[in-house]
């Protein structure tokens, strides 16, 4: 309840209704009413949605999120929250989930590209730690710049990846997945799609 003493706070000071409020949420929890209450008597709230994958690879990377679960708060949330609401989503891009990020891009395009007063929703990104996709292979990285240059909000990733042909390849990534997986019964072969571009260079 931090957050919600803090904005009840500010209402007390007589100040909220000029305050901007921003959050990162990965959707899974829907917010109750207190919190949309006080919400709707701020100046503006901004809910960033850390979408990196959508369907079975969401549920993959944001284990053990549930992607219907999540895309139903999303929906709600555009459709029954205050008109002060605006939303956005900041994906974390890495070696892992590059070939997700078109249909990530087509279900914020498609779904909340702007909040219900119509209002333009942002769409951010940022690289996963660790898992910078500069090690990928070249081809693997061609393979993702063909895919991606269509899409203007991922110009700055394309740019970046046709920036990298000289990095050496490094496969620590692979290892660190499949340690998770031992660890939590999951496999990041089957969810995620860059394991049958991987699968391909070997073969």
């Amino acid at each position: 309840d931090d957050h919600t003493d803090l904005l009840f706070r500010l209402e007390r000071e007589e100040v909220l209704k000029n305050v901007n409020i921003s959050y990162n949420t990965n959707g899974t929890i829907m917010p109750n009413n207190k919190t949309i209450d006080i919400w709707s008597r701020a100046r503006l709230v901004k809910l960033y949605f850390s979408i990196d994958a959508v369907g079975a690879a969401f549920e993959y990377v944001r284990w053990p999120g549930v992607w219907s679960q999540t895309c139903k708060h999303m929906l709600d949330m555009k459709r029954d929250l205050p008109s002060n609401v605006m939303f956005g989503f900041n994906s974390t891009v890495g070696s892992y989930n590059l070939f997700e990020m078109e249909d990530v891009w087509n279900w914020f395009d498609q779904n909340i590209s702007t909040n219900r007063e119509g209002d333009v929703s942002d769409f951010c990104w940022q690289f996963a730690n660790k898992f910078d996709p500069k090690y990928l292979n070249n081809d693997i990285k061609n393979l993702a710049i063909t895919q991606l240059k269509s899409i203007s909000a991922l110009d700055g990733l394309v740019k970046y990846l046709e920036s990298t042909t000289s990095h050496d390849e490094n496969k620590d990534w692979m290892r660190y997945l499949s340690d998770l997986d031992s660890a939590r019964g999951t496999s990041w072969t089957d969810s995620l799609k860059i394991a049958k571009y991987i699968k391909e260079k070997s073969c």
